[in-house]
């Protein structure tokens, strides 16, 4: 799914160069961007101003001398995305960094983006930075600070740690006793790592990432470790990342004093048949309005950071809502069945959202309080499913995690948020009671109309 993958989540334009740098798995990210932009018909060179071992399954190309290297890769560019490039392996099996200037040659000559692993970590999740390190292209459009997400919790030792009695004076620990690495110690070590990449590339953005989310005994720890972050200045983006498994990044938090860290979309569905009030419901007047108008109203002051609408295809609502600022969905198949709208406008929702509330076109009665009540709830725990009670009933609408929008696509027919909550463990839910009885009504039939509008 593209919204969960590295490439589209770090909304960057290619060709670019990126350099990571820090520990908790760089080589793993550097693999899964380059395979996800080659996918995409992007040509990219991954390399090392430092060592790496050499990347199984792709072609390498190694320094030598009497060797045309900018020649031989524009050829394998011009029928092949990607390649690795370095000095041959040294006896420790590792590929030898090339230096920053012919990197700089190399992206201008070739117009390929090129990832770079800056430092190294000798395997463990966070590093201490040694004066000499990392070796950072002054010419780098993005940085990448990776931390692994098992340093929290980890005693600073040598066992966990690279260079642990330099990250003792970047967390301010005292060398006297252990000490465990807490969620203020990451964000100090981010923010560390912020100064260092901005003196070496300073017209360079930054996008922060804590890798094996599968090793986060809970999503608030890095939700806390976001606002502490931006305690620190550190501004831009955080991702959550698994590079394991198909949809690698599992949070997409926002670093700014003046927005919340978790992002929420809001999708509402309006591509019904209508099939039980027997005409075109959501346009029927209602409050000087309509069903649908009164609904979109409703959410838009609700304040989601995007608006989405899922309609039937050649819709009027395009015109009727023009002075709401709102992407029109058309869903071709929505004859098959609610899951179809529910999946089309998931497809085309923001990469930077972590959670959407997905709302009924036909529930004009509940109130921008309510909405407003659930993003609030779920923003405190980040549960997979949020949703809404009353006197112990199930409502809508739900918010749905990104962490589990893989398993909407799986949805068929008129399966809705009902189905799919069902199949979840307890712990994966977050009801939230509410005094708001309209979360249990909608408007399918004409006596549902008389009594409400």
């Amino acid at each position: 799914m593209e919204q969960l993958s590295l490439f589209y989540s770090l909304k960057f334009k290619p060709p670019a160069v990126i350099a990571f740098f820090g520990g908790g798995g760089k080589t793993s990210l550097m693999r899964v961007l380059a395979e996800e932009m080659a996918l995409s018909d992007h040509k990219v060179l991954l390399t090392t101003t430092t060592k790496i071992y050499p990347y199984r399954g792709m072609p390498h190309f190694y320094l030598e001398e009497n060797r045309d290297m900018i020649k031989e890769l524009k050829k394998h560019f011009s029928s092949h995305n990607l390649a690795v490039i370095g000095y041959p392996p040294s006896p420790d099996g590792k590929i030898r960094g090339i230096d920053n200037d012919y990197i700089k040659i190399i992206f201008e000559t070739l117009q390929v983006s090129v990832l770079v692993e800056a430092d190294g970590s000798k395997g463990k999740p966070i590093k201490g930075f040694a004066d000499y390190e990392p070796v950072i292209p002054d010419c780098s459009d993005l940085l990448i600070p990776v931390i692994g997400a098992d340093a929290l919790g980890a005693e600073i030792n040598n066992k966990t740690v690279h260079r642990p009695e330099l990250l003792r004076v970047i967390t301010g620990s005292k060398d006297s006793k252990p000490a465990s690495l807490g969620e203020a110690d990451l964000a100090k070590v981010y923010c560390r790592m912020t100064l260092i990449g901005k003196n070496q590339a300073s017209k360079a953005k930054t996008i922060y990432v804590l890798n094996k989310y599968d090793l986060l005994n809970a999503p608030s720890k890095a939700h806390s470790i976001a606002k502490l972050m931006v305690n620190y200045n550190c501004r831009g983006r955080f991702l959550v990342t698994e590079t394991l498994g198909a949809n690698p990044v599992k949070m997409n938090l926002r670093l700014d004093n003046n927005q919340e860290a978790v992002s929420v979309s809001c999708i509402i569905l309006a591509a019904g048949q209508s099939s039980r009030m027997g005409k075109d419901k959501l346009s029927l007047y209602f409050r000087d309005s309509t069903i649908l108008g009164e609904t979109v109203k409703q959410v838009s002051n609700a304040g989601f950071d995007e608006l989405i609408l899922v309609t039937k295809p050649n819709s009027h609502w395009k015109d009727i809502l023009r002075n709401y600022d709102i992407k029109i969905v058309e869903n071709p198949a929505y004859m098959e069945g609610q899951a179809t709208s529910l999946i089309a406008g998931l497809r085309k929702v923001d990469p930077c959202t972590q959670g959407i509330l997905f709302a009924l076109g036909d529930q004009p009665l509940i109130k921008s309080s309510t909405y407003k009540s659930l993003v609030k709830t779920y923003r405190n725990n980040l549960k997979p499913v949020t949703y809404p009670l009353y006197r112990e009933k199930r409502g809508n609408p739900v918010i749905i995690d990104r962490s589990i929008w893989p398993e909407l696509l799986n949805l068929k027919g008129d399966q809705g948020g009902r189905s799919f909550i069902k199949k979840l463990e307890p712990g994966c839910l977050n009801p939230v009671d509410t005094a708001d009885a309209a979360v249990l009504l909608d408007i399918d039939t004409a006596e549902d109309y008389k009594m409400h509008k």
